[in-house]
C-alpha cells in the first residue's frame, strides 16, 4: 500500500491520473469486486478527501466557465448540449454500441467514425470539472425527454 502523506492523498502530483486508480485503505482489491461496489468506494474516497482528481482547468477558465454558464469548447465541433443531445437519442432508441458512430454521425453531424472518441473527451472533462457534469445532467434530462416525445409521435405516424 502506498505511503500517505499528510494531505491524506497516496502522494501523486496533481493533475495526475494514478490517484483515480489508488485505494484507500482495505480496498486493494477492488478490481474484483461488482462495478456499483466500487463506484460506492471512489465516492466515498471522494467524500473522505482520500482521492485527488485531476486538475485540467485554469483559474481564469474556471471564472469563465461560472460566468458563461456553458461548459466549454466544443470537441471537433461537438457542444455540450449536443453531446447531451446525441446521448439521450442513442439511449431512447437503444442503439447498439457498434452503430452508435453511423448513428450519430447520420442524425446528429457527429464526424464520421469519431463519436466513441468524442464522447470519451467530453466524459474526462465531466470527471474533470463538476460543472461540466452538472450541465451535461441538465442537457441530458432536457434531451432524453425531447427525444422520448419524438419517439412516442414517431409510433403514432
Amino acid at each position: 500500500m502506498p505511503r500517505r502523506d499528510r494531505s491524506g492523498t497516496s502522494g501523486a502530483r496533481e493533475g495526475s491520473v494514478l490517484p483515480l486508480f489508488r485505494r484507500r485503505r482495505g480496498h486493494a482489491d477492488d478490481a474484483r469486486r461488482p462495478l456499483g461496489e466500487r463506484l460506492n468506494h471512489l465516492a466515498q474516497d471522494v467524500l473522505d478527501g482520500d482521492l485527488l482528481l485531476p486538475s485540467t482547468r485554469s483559474h481564469a477558465r474556471d471564472e469563465e466557465l461560472a460566468r458563461t454558464g456553458e461548459a466549454v469548447e466544443a470537441i471537433e465541433g461537438v457542444t455540450l448540449e449536443r453531446w447531451a443531445q446525441v446521448e439521450a437519442a442513442l439511449t431512447v432508441a437503444r442503439v447498439p454500441p457498434a452503430e452508435q458512430d453511423a448513428v450519430a454521425t447520420r442524425d446528429h453531424r457527429v464526424p464520421a467514425g469519431r463519436w466513441s472518441a468524442i464522447r470519451d473527451a467530453w466524459m474526462v472533462r465531466q470527471v474533470a470539472d463538476w460543472r461540466i457534469g452538472a450541465a451535461f445532467g441538465e442537457a441530458y434530462a432536457a434531451a432524453s425527454e425531447e427525444a422520448r416525445h419524438r419517439r412516442k409521435a414517431e409510433r403514432r405516424r
